[in-house]
């Protein structure tokens, strides 16, 4: 569909089942194309929750800013750390229990059985035991 707003083409298309009469004919311009790029757009969804985590760090990769952080009920979290605290990274330790703020983006898109879920760290304190 994309190819047909992109260009501008008109596409007739016909077709028959061979075990019927049946004949169907369809036209797709550029006007229908793009309705309907419109509406798979307007199916896929995203959705942003921010809520707050106990636990201790598995891996942090201090070039990438990517994370694992285990919470204290055994629930793993993969990310990575938001551009504002980055440079703390390489302070962190495996050993201290921490609680981090995460921003959770799950992605829905059109086609897709399973959603995309994106966590970033966007705040750590360092839990005193």
């Amino acid at each position: 569909m994309k190819s047909i707003t992109e260009y501008d083409i008109k596409l007739d298309v016909d077709w028959t089942d061979h075990t019927t009469d049946i004949f169907i004919s369809e036209d797709f311009t550029l006007f229908q194309a793009s309705q309907i790029i419109d509406s798979i757009d307007n199916i896929n969804t995203e959705e942003i929750d921010e809520f707050k985590v106990k636990g201790k760090f598995r891996a942090i990769n201090c070039n990438t800013g990517y994370f694992t952080f285990v919470s204290l009920d055994e629930e793993q979290y993969n990310g990575y750390f938001d551009k504002l605290i980055r440079e703390s990274a390489p302070l962190l330790t495996f050993t201290k229990l921490y609680e981090v703020s995460i921003e959770r983006k799950i992605i829905k898109e059109a086609g897709s059985p399973d959603a995309k879920i994106k966590d970033k760290i966007i705040a750590h304190y360092e839990i005193k035991e």
